[in-house]
């Protein structure tokens, strides 16, 4: 049977939000709801932020998630090319 989109209501930056996901999303929704609300807060609650608005905390919040994005998949690739020139070169020396 297919799972149909349910509505979860959440809470990003004291606001409400209903999005629609699966019911087997709505954990990793809601844990994900949860970092945001900490990183927005940090963000909010920093000396140097102390006037961000909520919409350029989650802005700002964004961007950190996006650039840890890529630099955790430019890792794993550099881990890979590692381990691929590993494997070449045990294979060489048999």
């Amino acid at each position: 049977m297919e799972d149909f989109p349910q509505t979860l209501k959440i809470k990003v930056g004291g606001r409400d939000v209903s999005l629609g996901c699966a019911p087997d999303q709505q954990q990793s929704l809601l844990n994900a709801a949860s970092v945001l609300n900490a990183e927005i807060s940090n963000i909010q609650n920093s000396a140097s932020n102390a006037s961000v608005t909520l919409e350029s905390a989650a802005i700002i919040a964004a961007l950190n998630f996006a650039a840890q994005i890529i630099e955790n998949n430019n890792r794993a690739q550099e881990f890979d090319f590692d381990k691929l020139i590993d494997k070449i070169d045990a294979t060489l020396n048999d």
